[in-house]
């Protein structure tokens, strides 16, 4: 009679005598669960283990926030005041629903940084999505500077284009293009630190 303590799995070892799962997962490819957070971390070139530090978790706890799960409230609050936004908007409920299709050939270019950034939000949603912003701009109609005084200089666009790249990205004016969210932040492409996949929504 086979013996079946010694039957051998490449993923799961030895199986009979109970399995032996395998000490890492399976890689998967990361869906984003939080886009909002996920923005304001390039937005602000903050690093995942900088927010967890912060915060006072694991940086796997603060990962899993951007890809798989809201944090619970306390941490919700911390990572607002670390933030300075509020709860809100970080965890809007409907951020994480809406696939986001880019029907035009687009790569980000960082050419953008290096230059004070006031809409943080909208200048991490193109690093989120690899979305070159003049693409993006010409996509919609209009020339292709048209986000440069968007994202560096805070301006707010008649409602015409803020309608239009709001049902792009799927998100509301009071998110994509609120002056009370904007943040000042400077730093270069050699300084910018993309430190986790992105993920095509």
């Amino acid at each position: 009679m086979m013996d079946n303590s010694k039957v051998y799995d490449k993923q799961h070892r030895y199986l009979g005598k109970g399995i032996k799962k395998p000490r890492f997962r399976t890689p998967t490819k990361n869906t984003v669960k939080n886009r909002i957070l996920m923005a304001l971390l390039y937005g602000t070139n903050t690093k995942i283990s900088e927010l967890a530090e912060a915060i006072g978790v694991s940086k796997r706890t603060a990962h899993s926030w951007v890809y798989e799960r809201n944090p619970g409230e306390a941490n919700r609050k911390k990572i607002s005041e670390f933030f300075g936004l509020p709860e809100d908007v970080l965890f809007f409920e409907h951020c994480e629903e809406m696939q986001i299709k880019i029907p035009f050939e687009t790569k980000l270019h960082q050419g953008f940084l290096g230059d004070k950034i006031l809409n943080v939000i909208l200048a991490g949603l193109m690093v989120v999505h690899n979305i070159n912003h003049r693409d993006l701009a010409e996509y919609l109609g209009y020339s292709r500077p048209l986000f440069r005084t968007h994202i560096h200089e805070g301006r707010i666009p008649p409602i015409e284009i803020i309608d239009k790249v709001c049902k792009f990205f799927k998100l509301p004016p009071h998110i994509i293009y609120n002056p009370d969210l904007f943040l000042e932040t400077r730093f270069t492409a050699k300084e910018f630190r993309p430190y986790y996949s992105k993920s095509k929504q």
